[in-house]
């Protein structure tokens, strides 16, 4: 089996609409290692939305969350930081802190 583009590569997904999820999800197409992470309790608010009327199934989530894991960490308090949980999964932080609203 050959490797793929992005074999080898962490990618830490903390985004929660739309664009970023798909990025996500197209370089673990490619062969990224792709951790997704969510808050604790509610997960990503694609999670718990449900499929359309007529249908059983969320595909939307599906396509989303396919070839990713997910880890549930709050990154709303300090001890929780981003900064520090990269090296829990082997990755090298890209920023230091994530911006609060």
């Amino acid at each position: 089996m050959s490797e793929s583009l992005f074999t080898g590569l962490k990618v830490i997904d903390c985004a929660s609409w739309i664009a970023g999820p798909a990025a996500a999800t197209i370089m673990s197409d490619f062969g990224a290692d792709v951790i997704k992470i969510e808050p604790p309790g509610v997960g990503d608010p694609w999670r718990g939305r449900g499929p359309i009327p007529g249908r059983d199934v969320d595909y939307y989530w599906q396509l989303t969350a396919r070839n990713k894991r997910s880890l549930a960490i709050d990154l709303k308090h300090d001890e929780m930081c981003i900064r520090d949980r990269p090296r829990m999964v082997g990755a090298r932080p890209v920023r230091s802190r994530v911006a609060r609203a």
